[in-house]
């Protein structure tokens, strides 16, 4: 009888130290998880500033382009004006 008691004893021992190291690893998933969702907040919000900021590049260009064709078109004779 003292035997299987401490066989029992040594099997409940064995699944307690389980159940510790399940909790365990519970909570390191839970933590990369808690990590994994917090770099996924950081990486959108890097995408929506690099959106933006490229939505204002896209401006500026357009600006620039606008700006260029305007002062191009001033600078010579049209076919017209020139006698043709």
């Amino acid at each position: 009888m003292d035997e299987q008691l401490k066989v029992s004893l040594s099997t409940q021992r064995s699944v307690a130290k389980l159940v510790e190291v399940s909790l365990s690893t519970q909570r390191s998933v839970a933590k990369l998880v808690e990590v994994s969702l917090s770099t996924q907040r950081s990486m959108a919000t890097l995408v929506e500033e690099v959106s933006k900021i490229s939505k204002q590049l896209g401006g500026i260009q357009e600006t620039l382009a606008k700006e260029r064709r305007s002062k191009s078109s001033g600078k010579y004779q049209s076919y017209k004006d020139a006698g043709h």
